[in-house]
């Protein structure tokens, strides 16, 4: 073979025409790579995105569970404390006046003021309650009312005590049998349904 300009040159052009071509093949072929790449690793961060926020959100709604969770065992301590307390303070008014046949001024300013402070709070944990557990809310309610019932009826022996001593007796050992009766219910619907039982 004889080399002549024409075919050097044809040498020189194919080369440098399969050279820009394959450089081109190169340059495009990485191009693509490199786009199909972007690609892969923009939904990867999405996918890792979505990921993290369903976590973040599953930790969020099983720390506020449990932060109710703590605010209802706060809330229930608290009621059942103050319900068991006022009648507590009915049943040894009522078991003191029937043990001795008579009342006795201090004792009943006792209950006075410990109704008068218990009160308030009873009403305001039932509050609560009520949005933190409306099935106990609706289970303790009548029993607390007649907690308050009896109440309104140990006042009035009390301010009956002042003018008939044998009556406000008679009054107040009713009233705490009444009590002691009532504390058997205040168990149950604290404690709850039985057994399947509602």
């Amino acid at each position: 073979m004889e080399f002549t300009p024409e075919s050097i040159l044809l040498s020189l052009f194919t080369s440098l025409v399969t050279g820009v071509g394959s450089y081109f093949a190169v340059y495009v072929k990485g191009k693509a790579e490199l786009r199909a790449a972007t690609e892969g690793l923009k939904r990867y961060i999405a996918n890792q995105a979505e990921l993290t926020r369903a976590v973040e959100t599953e930790k969020l709604k099983i720390s506020t569970e449990g932060a109710i969770g703590t605010e209802a065992r706060k809330c229930l301590y608290s009621l059942v404390a103050a319900v068991q307390s006022l009648l507590h303070s009915m049943c040894w008014l009522g078991w003191d006046t029937l043990q001795r046949s008579t009342t006795r001024a201090a004792l009943m300013e006792l209950y006075d003021a410990e109704a008068h402070k218990l009160q308030p709070e009873i009403l305001a944990q039932q509050a609560l309650l009520m949005r933190l557990d409306p099935p106990l809310y609706l289970r303790s309610r009548e029993c607390i009312a007649e907690l308050f019932r009896l109440d309104v009826g140990f006042g009035e022996a009390i301010v009956l005590s002042e003018t008939d001593q044998h009556a406000a007796v008679e009054s107040l050992t009713r009233l705490y049998y009444q009590a002691l009766s009532l504390k058997e219910d205040v168990d149950t619907a604290f404690r709850g349904p039985e057994d399947g039982q509602t």
